[in-house]
């Protein structure tokens, strides 16, 4: 909930309160990107020395600071400053609750993968609605009331176990814990097909991601849609994107390859025709098509991934993170540096025939994926 829902202040301040424009907002969103490599490293290595308790106690504090400094000082350098450092924090605690969610009995994983994200969608439709509410009253008011629901969530977390071996052997430090990650990423760098999929997959989850960054502006300052509406509009798109999650659980036990790359087909494909028109409802609901099938991704993406990890998926959903990271940083760079030269409808449909034609090459990979290992993920030491 705190999640969608300071997304979306944090999109409204950056869009009305301080008339970004569009290549700022890629900027902006590069910048979260690259920032959340480096705080999965350290955090990784601090999680061991203290545990994940701890550790996500300093998290949780460390993102309701960013919020309340973002509002405290308003200006387009504080929010360059904040913005970065709360997607960071958010990328440790996402890493950490996709682990949690493949730690299951193998026969229980497709449920597993379906409860987890239909939940937290499910909850993340209270967000935007929570951001219309709060920014009514002011910005101020939206910002510290998402602090407070933060602070609200510690009382929870304290009902966690602590973990029994919360202290690495030999009393090693940070260093040497991000050392241990990184050397058990070393044989993931050999492994083709795991590398190819975190490649087009993170690459296409960016592509196809590029709405967030241009839509708003389209929404807000070309079609004349308010911030209240707006939020609306995002609230709306939790609940497709829930309704298509719950569907799709459904269907991946025998349909796992088909949902991870034909949503992305189809959400890219929504993106080129969010380009080629200018009306306000078509442009609400091809947005809330997009995001669903995005959405849709999420669950297929983990747990195929996951039969690929062989239960090393510590390391590998924190490589994947990175990976993604560093992709989402170029595909947005990108878009800061050419959106200017071709606006938005433009960049939209350039941003759309890509996603279309990587996806095409996704699907190509899986498919012969598939078929050369009887409908599994491919073995790892097929590598």
């Amino acid at each position: 909930m705190v999640f969608s829902g300071l997304d979306v202040v944090f999109t409204v301040y950056a869009v009305e309160r301080l008339q970004l424009p569009a290549s700022d907002l890629a900027l902006l969103r590069s910048l979260r990107l690259i920032v959340s490599i480096p705080f999965i490293l350290v955090m990784g290595g601090v999680a061991d020395l203290w545990g994940t308790k701890k550790t996500a106690f300093a998290a949780i504090l460390m993102t309701a600071a960013a919020s309340v400094l973002t509002i405290a000082i308003p200006s387009k350098g504080t929010l360059f400053a904040t913005f970065p450092v709360y997607g960071g924090l958010t990328a440790i605690l996402l890493v950490s609750m996709n682990v949690i969610s493949q730690s299951v009995k193998d026969h229980l994983r497709n449920l597993s993968n379906t409860l987890y994200r239909s939940t937290f969608i499910g909850f993340a439709i209270a967000g935007p609605l929570c951001a219309g509410l709060l920014i009514s009253y002011g910005y101020l008011a939206a910002f510290l009331g998402f602090a407070a629901i933060l602070a609200v969530s510690l009382g929870a977390l304290s009902l966690y176990p602590e973990e029994k071996n919360a202290v690495p052997p030999h009393g090693e430090l940070p260093g040497k814990s991000v050392s241990r990650l990184i050397g058990s990423w070393s044989s993931l760098l050999h492994d083709k097909p795991m590398m190819t999929y975190m490649f087009l997959n993170g690459l296409l989850n960016h592509v196809v991601m590029v709405n967030l960054v241009l839509i708003p502006i389209k929404l807000m300052n070309e079609l004349g849609v308010s911030s209240r509406d707006f939020t609306l509009v995002m609230t709306l798109s939790s609940v497709t994107g829930l309704l298509f999650t719950v569907a799709a659980g459904f269907l991946m036990k025998k349909h796992l390859a088909k949902l991870v790359v034909v949503p992305m087909l189809l959400s890219a494909a929504s993106n080129l025709v969010l380009g080629l028109q200018a009306n306000v409802a078509l442009t609400i609901v091809l947005f809330m098509l997009s995001s669903a099938f995005y959405t849709v991704t999420m669950a297929p993406t983990s747990l195929w991934l996951s039969g690929m990890a062989k239960r090393q998926f510590g390391a590998v959903f924190s490589f994947f993170k990175i990976v993604s990271a560093g992709l989402g940083f170029l595909v947005s760079a990108v878009l800061s540096i050419v959106q200017p030269a071709l606006g938005i409808d433009r960049a939209l449909v350039a941003y759309g025939t890509f996603g279309l034609l990587a996806s095409l090459l996704f699907m190509r990979h899986i498919y012969r994926w598939q078929e050369a290992s009887g409908g599994q993920p491919p073995e790892r030491s097929q590598g």
